[in-house]
């Protein structure tokens, strides 16, 4: 019986690990998942005071990597999960044999990180969207739910300034790399994934239909059959 392949699925920023537990079941018959928790998110503490940064989470990554003893691993990122997989892609891409993101906004600037940002003010949220505060505080234990968006806030607006992926640096990367998206996404552009996929050496696009950008609304079984086709080649 052949060894089922390696897949790490990383969570977005404002998700942990525990989001991918209705993954499980749909994914487990075909892969040996593996599903790491960024420093700073849901029960996983930051070894310092230090500001969440996209460098930061592509070493959490590759210590992770490192834990399995194998040479190569695929990556499927959701949003910025995907965003730190490039990353590491960029820097240590001995380390990945392939990587499928979804939802991964590559459109850093500083009106546009402003205005993502104006979405984590915890007040407001407490205020207009009390289930989803909850949500947050069951799910972020390690740093305090509030701490988390404040983390989560300042790297948005550190990247509107200063992107951690610039077109020069995701040319060089030269693993097979599919982008995706959704549809419905109102987040994250077809443009901007488009122009990043024309760049990439080893690049892929693809579209998901009526899918909008959070995971909770992915349905796993419509990726299932691109995932498989992917990283089983």
């Amino acid at each position: 019986m052949d060894k089922k392949p390696i897949l790490f699925l990383l969570h977005g920023a404002l998700g942990a690990a525990e989001q991918f537990d209705a993954w499980k079941p749909i994914l487990e018959p075909h892969f040996s998942l593996i599903i790491p928790e960024l420093e700073g998110h849901g029960k996983t503490p930051q070894p310092t005071e230090r500001p969440f940064r996209i460098e930061n989470f592509a070493e959490n990554i590759s210590a992770a990597i490192r834990q399995t003893g194998e040479e190569k691993v695929n990556i499927f990122g959701y949003s910025m999960g995907g965003y730190a997989a490039l990353e590491l892609a960029a820097t240590r891409p001995k380390s990945i044999h392939k990587i499928f993101t979804l939802a991964t906004k590559f459109d850093w600037n500083p009106d546009g990180a402003a205005k993502e940002v104006r979405m984590l003010d915890a007040g407001r949220i407490k205020e207009k969207i009390p289930a989803f505060a909850q949500t947050l505080s069951q799910r972020h234990t390690a740093i305090g739910w509030e701490n988390h968006l404040a983390k989560t806030a300042e790297m948005m607006l550190h990247l509107g300034f200063s992107p951690t992926l610039t077109h020069e640096k995701l040319r060089q990367i030269p693993l097979p790399i599919r982008l995706s998206l959704g549809d419905r996404d109102t987040m994250v552009t077809l443009q901007e994934t488009s122009d990043v996929f024309k760049i990439l050496q080893n690049g892929e696009l693809q579209v998901f239909p009526a899918t909008s950008h959070p995971l909770e609304k992915v349905k796993p079984e419509k990726l299932l059959p691109s995932l498989l086709e992917f990283f089983k080649n």
